[in-house]
């Protein structure tokens, strides 16, 4: 939810105050009048992103750990370990 808020808040501001164009280095600030102008596009836009952010699946830096050998890696499509074991999230094994 964090992530999907402030890729909201940053689209909102850069589609609001900045303004560049292809040739235009650095680009220029929107004087307030023109911000306001822009702004339910931005917020249309801004809307846009979060859902994306937040529906969109990420892995959300995920470890898994192998319980035969105790290897831990970042989630990923592999879930056989080299020893012959599997891979387990590690936020649902049980600790002993």
């Amino acid at each position: 939810m964090r992530g999907a808020l402030s890729m909201s808040v940053l689209v909102v501001i850069l589609i609001s105050f900045i303004r560049g164009h292809r040739m235009e280095w650095p680009p220029s600030i929107v004087p307030l009048r023109e911000a306001v102008g822009r702004l339910p596009l931005s917020l249309f836009f801004g809307l846009i992103a979060g859902l994306i952010f937040y529906y969109v699946p990420g892995d959300g830096g995920k470890n898994v750990v192998c319980p035969k050998c105790d290897k831990v890696k970042s989630k990923d499509s592999e879930r056989q370990c080299s020893c012959g074991g599997h891979f387990e999230d590690a936020e649902t094994m049980k600790w002993v």
